[in-house]
């Protein structure tokens, strides 16, 4: 099995989003394209309570198809949320808010199988409030943990504390910053989960181009989750087929 997966961003599908605010789908349209991707062989998808109604529409698709369920990995975020009234997020590391976050996330997919610390930050690391909700978490049956980060220096204390087997930065051949902290994550056995491979479709502009920007990720030394986010069935297809001719070059 190569060390790098692709894995699905569900993001687009929950609320408007990217340079373009292309707007979500239908939940018809939703679920379809989540069923596309696990029938493309895709099984590792990512979602968050911030990203509007991608929690809510990915449990339903999981719930009309038990064999999904059973066979991917359910990744989603604690610490931010979405405002259907206010159309934005709250970001919020309380302990309350993360027990009350982890709750909802449970109800709404069934289980959690990678929990991340949304917005991670030095001292948001440091926070005794995260690492009560981590222990709350395991008590609810949750086993692993990851941080989603902005800036390498969040992502140096986040391999420092021990506490994540996953870190999720942004990586592509426009944005290489992360790569400081590829060897520190090998050494601790870390997983990496990469995202914006096309940085918001700079890279993506024909097939080669998103062959190439895969090609990019995946010579880097990580193991991990290589992410790609859309709502769209047909470029889904096309990034598995990019994906795959990339992996192909590498190997």
């Amino acid at each position: 099995m190569h060390p790098k997966q692709l894995g699905l961003g569900l993001l687009s599908i929950g609320r408007t989003w990217g340079v373009d605010n292309v707007t979500p789908p239908s939940q018809d349209d939703a679920i379809a394209l989540i069923d596309a991707a696990f029938d493309l062989g895709v099984r590792f998808f990512d979602t968050a309570p911030a990203y509007g109604a991608s929690e809510q529409l990915f449990g339903i698709a999981l719930a009309k198809r038990p064999a999904m369920q059973k066979n991917v990995t359910i990744a989603t975020k604690m610490g931010e949320r979405w405002r259907h009234a206010s159309n934005d997020t709250i970001v919020n590391h309380s302990y309350d808010e993360l027990a009350r976050s982890i709750d909802a996330s449970i109800a709404l997919l069934g289980r959690i199988d990678i929990l991340q610390v949304h917005k991670v930050t030095v001292d948001v690391i440091a926070s005794a409030d995260i690492a009560r909700a981590i222990r709350y978490a395991g008590q609810m049956g949750i086993r692993q943990f990851g941080a989603s980060v902005s800036d390498t220096a969040a992502a140096e204390k986040a391999i420092e504390s021990g506490m994540f087997k996953y870190l999720q930065f942004p990586f592509n051949r426009n944005n290489t910053a992360f790569g400081s902290i590829l060897g520190a994550m090998a050494l601790t056995g870390m997983q990496a989960i990469t995202n914006r491979p096309f940085d918001m479709g700079a890279l993506a502009s024909c097939a080669s181009a998103q062959q190439n920007a895969f090609a990019f990720v995946l010579a880097q030394p990580f193991t991990g989750i290589v992410l790609t986010g859309t709502s769209s069935r047909l470029h889904l297809k096309d990034n598995l087929v990019a994906f795959t001719a990339a992996q192909s070059t590498i190997n």
